[in-house]
């Protein structure tokens, strides 16, 4: 058992730097003009393609990283700053215990049925459950907790084209940009091109303002909010 929660930590940093090399040269991409059609790589649609699948990419290694670093917590882990939370029940002996303690069973393949990562509103219940105020998963301020919910509907229009997806995605869009929930979306608004929108719409402006970003655009607003919520979650430094 990993005594430390610093090799999940830098796998999820690994997947977001990734990312980033195919954001920059993609996103250039992503500018209507006359150069879209005939001097870039590839047309904008491809582009917004692209970014809604490197997103999903990145949500994808979130969920792994919440599982990772809750389970090594049960079991007693320490982050690099030698930070654990403190724990209401106690340390489980490994992590595969610490799945089995937060299942309520033996199979990791039946485990998996009942985990959820991807939905946060489920991972701060169980964090109130094992740990005291449920610390450090309840230190996500409501904003970033809000733009979580808001990942999870955008990372499911990107995986599925269900009629559910797809309004979940419409209403969601619709309320950030102060629209009717109802109100129709614009044609091949999607995933990729809402994430080049203005960040503005979703994160605080204040916030915003304070971070170096080059295209100022929401994917880049998640990119530093991830990067927030890891150290809150697996803290460097003392």
């Amino acid at each position: 058992m990993r005594t430390s929660t610093a090799s999940v930590r830098k796998v999820f940093e690994k997947t977001i730097s990734t990312a980033l090399k195919i954001y920059w040269p993609v996103r250039n991409n992503c500018v209507w003009d006359y150069e879209s059609f005939n001097e870039r790589d590839f047309h904008p649609v491809v582009a917004y393609k692209i970014l809604g699948l490197t997103f999903l990419s990145i949500f994808t290694a979130w969920e792994d990283y919440l599982e990772n670093s809750f389970l090594r917590y049960l079991a007693g882990a320490k982050s690099e700053s030698l930070y654990s939370p403190k724990l209401r029940i106690g340390k489980c002996i490994n992590v595969a215990h610490a799945r089995q303690v937060l299942t309520g069973v033996m199979s990791i393949d039946e485990a998996t049925r009942f985990m959820k990562w991807n939905d946060y509103d489920w991972v701060l219940t169980r964090a109130k459950i094992f740990f005291q105020k449920g610390q450090p998963y309840s230190l996500v301020p409501s904003i970033f907790q809000e733009r979580l919910r808001d990942a999870q509907i955008i990372r499911n229009r990107v995986a599925h084209s269900s009629s559910k997806c797809k309004n979940q995605f419409r209403r969601m869009t619709n309320k950030n940009i102060g629209a009717s929930p109802n109100s129709t979306m614009c044609h091949g608004f999607s995933p990729g091109r809402y994430l080049v929108c203005s960040p503005e719409i979703v994160f605080d402006k204040s916030w915003v303002d304070s971070k170096d970003c080059f295209w100022g655009d929401i994917f880049e607003g998640y990119i530093h909010m991830f990067t927030e919520l890891t150290n809150l979650i697996t803290p460097y430094g003392g």
